[in-house]
This record gives C-alpha cells, structure tokens and sequence, in this order.
C-alpha cells in the first residue's frame, strides 16, 4: 500500500511541473544594453554574465560567486545613498 502512495504522490507533483514557461512569459530584447550596469545578467546562482554592448561589440563579463576581491576598504563605510545620491545630482 505505502509502495502504490509513494507513485501516486509522484505524479501528483509531476503532474503540474513543465519545463518551459508559457509563451506569453517569454522575455524578449529588441536590442542590448548600452552600459554595463544595464546589462541582461544570465546565471545560476554560481557562475553569472553580464551581456551588454560597448559601440559595435558585444561585452560579455563573467563572474563566479567564490570570487571576490576581499582587499580592505577603509573609507567603505563612508558610502552612504545620501552621499550616492548627492553626486548623481552633480552629474559626477
């Protein structure tokens, strides 16, 4: 009996899963980024992309989560939004 639950109970979860979203879903890009911090970020949580365009070229920036630059930063704690948003006012 426990044998014939555990199979239906799989179908019952296997039932609603589909591989691909609806069409309606689909994300779709007309053209690529312009800068970098608008690029289309592609990834798995492990490995990651940033894919933008630079003039005629196609940038491509790739990242893996266990690399990162731990050098100390001493005046990080100096960067707050209100000191961000202040020089985004000034154009810099």
């Amino acid at each position: 009996m426990k044998k014939y639950l555990s199979v239906i109970c799989c179908f019952i979860y296997l039932i609603p899963v589909s591989a691909q979203p609806l069409k309606q879903y689909n994300l779709v890009f007309d053209s690529l980024a312009k800068r970098w911090d608008e690029a289309i970020p592609l990834g798995n949580g492990w490995l990651g992309a940033l894919i933008w365009q630079k003039e005629s070229q196609v940038r491509i920036s790739l990242d893996r989560v266990d690399l990162w630059d731990d050098r100390p930063m001493p005046d990080i704690d100096k960067l707050r939004f209100k000191w961000v948003a202040e020089q985004v006012k000034k154009g810099v």
